[in-house]
């Protein structure tokens, strides 16, 4: 069971496709389709931090969420020009 409008957070996540990173624009990666990043659980269940299903966006300040430039932690990546707003160069929502 989620918490009350966490759905609502999940749907919003989904209309912010983009992120710009010093300045290049990205598509976000969705769950499931990250090239490192094992430790955030199985490829087929659904992400044990924000709880977003396979091929949906992560909740912006997801742990598990990765860099589409770098492939590391999208949290704590140095390609951010921002790193404390979770909403920092994502595009469309927030």
């Amino acid at each position: 069971m989620l918490a009350p409008g966490w759905q609502e957070e999940i749907d919003e996540a989904q209309t912010a496709k983009r992120i710009t990173l010093r300045g290049e624009r990205f598509y976000r990666t969705a769950h499931g389709t990250e090239k490192q990043l094992d430790y955030c659980g199985q490829r087929n269940l659904p992400c044990r931090d924000c709880t977003c299903d396979i091929g949906q966006l992560h909740v912006p300040s997801c742990c598990c969420e990765q860099c589409p430039k770098c492939h590391a932690q999208l949290l704590s990546c140095l390609c951010r020009d921002d790193p404390i707003d979770p909403w920092d160069g994502i595009e469309g929502a927030g």
